[in-house]
């Protein structure tokens, strides 16, 4: 696994979503594996497990902003609640936010030599 990082913009704030071990620890802790939390997220009827969603989305973003923090101690971001998360994604289009989660997770998935190369 690689740490990427992508964006999801939201009432004018762009707002880090990062996916690495200690997301990837996050949703095991609370739904046992992530291939378990994955199922839910892209359950076989075509339907979302919508809790499931929300709560990785703002176990990625909030990973995100506890870096963004570290990094830019000047402009620190609040960590959002799921709720919150569930609002932005509504605002953001459920199914443009799910296919740039997932995406993320594909890619911080790839072996190093498959993944781009940061310039």
């Amino acid at each position: 696994m690689k740490e990427i990082m992508e964006t999801l913009e939201y009432r004018g704030v762009e707002y880090p979503l990062v996916m690495n071990i200690n997301v990837l620890q996050e949703l095991q802790n609370k739904y046992g594996s992530f291939e378990a939390w994955a199922h839910k997220v892209l359950l076989g009827n075509g339907e979302t497990d919508l809790g499931a969603l929300t709560f990785g989305t703002m176990a990625m973003i909030n990973e995100g902003i506890d870096i963004h923090n570290e990094e830019h101690p000047d402009s620190p971001l609040t960590p959002l609640t799921q709720k919150q998360t569930g609002r932005m994604l509504t605002a953001v289009g459920l199914e443009d936010a799910t296919e740039k989660v997932l995406n993320l997770v594909t890619e911080s998935n790839k072996s190093a030599e498959k993944q781009p190369k940061k310039e």
